[in-house]
């Protein structure tokens, strides 16, 4: 089995390719340009693992990572349309974690 890293996690879940997603970083950019509009990137992971009581056992460890997909600027278009557009990159950013 492969040694895990959030390294490994964060540049894998950074790396996909999201139908509708302009540019994508592999960390939280320092700027953000209109004309890179839709983009994603990674925050800071989080990591739990719980004790397994009767054995004091480590169990599984869940590790989770908020994902950011910025869609255009605020009050930029309707919003119906901003609606609809995040629902189509929300099934976008679905399909491509299905593939990874």
């Amino acid at each position: 089995m492969t040694a895990f890293t959030y390294t490994g996690f964060v540049n894998g879940l950074s790396a996909m390719t999201i139908a509708g997603v302009t540019r994508q970083y592999a960390a939280p950019p320092p700027q953000i340009n209109t004309a890179d509009l839709p983009l994603s990137y990674p925050r800071f992971p989080e990591t739990a693992n719980q004790i397994i009581t009767l054995t004091s056992a480590s169990g599984l460890r869940s590790v989770t990572m908020e994902f950011v997909i910025v869609v255009e600027p605020l009050r930029q278009n309707t919003i119906p349309a901003n609606f609809a557009a995040s629902l189509t990159l929300l099934d976008a950013l679905e399909t491509a974690l299905q593939g990874s």
